[in-house]
């Protein structure tokens, strides 16, 4: 038997739905893998757009999430600490949305070079003269969104965060908990 759900605030559905979506981001920029430094310059371009496009859906949905969590702390108090750790977790981001949204600022900067830019971001060490030519490189848990915020730390916040949301409200009521449940 099922206890009667009380009213949920639509606030807590759309942060839910930002930091999920940040959370599909993320996963997907860690599947990238750039092809060995040497190899096909195409292939490193268009893998490195997609690390930025996917890099920019994150910004843009942890902003979004931001702003739904002071509607959020506004409807339910109890959770106005782990709004106030997500709200500074990402602070870094409003400083940089203006100047991450100007691709000329990121070319003046890098020089629309692809090392330069993940050396920028972590993925390649900041005192490496060049990525191995025979090793690929990964996206980890270390890429600087947006240059600032890793992204393994990101990614645990929102997760932590949609997790006590979904606890508290219960939110994906009808779907099964882990795959034993679903297979049973």
């Amino acid at each position: 038997m099922s206890r009667p759900q009380p009213t949920v605030d639509p606030s807590v559905y759309y942060v839910a739905d930002h930091l999920d979506a940040v959370l599909a981001a993320g996963e997907d920029l860690g599947r990238l893998v750039l092809p060995p430094h040497g190899g096909a310059p195409a292939a490193a371009r268009e893998i490195t757009e997609r690390a930025r496009a996917l890099e920019l859906v994150i910004v843009a949905r942890a902003l979004q999430a931001r702003l739904r969590c002071q509607e959020l702390r506004n409807a339910d108090p109890r959770f106005r600490p782990m709004v106030d750790l997500f709200i500074g977790g990402t602070a870094r981001l409003l400083d940089v949305i203006e100047e991450f949204g100007d691709a000329s600022r990121a070319d003046f900067a890098t020089g629309d070079d692809l090392v330069a830019y993940l050396r920028e971001r972590a993925v390649v060490a900041a005192d490496a003269a060049a990525p191995q030519s025979f090793a690929a490189l990964r996206i980890g848990p270390a890429f600087r969104i947006a240059g600032e915020i890793e992204l393994g730390p990101l990614m645990d916040m929102c997760a932590s965060f949609l997790d006590a949301l979904e606890f508290h409200y219960e939110l994906y009521q009808g779907a099964p908990a882990s795959a034993a449940q679903a297979a049973a």
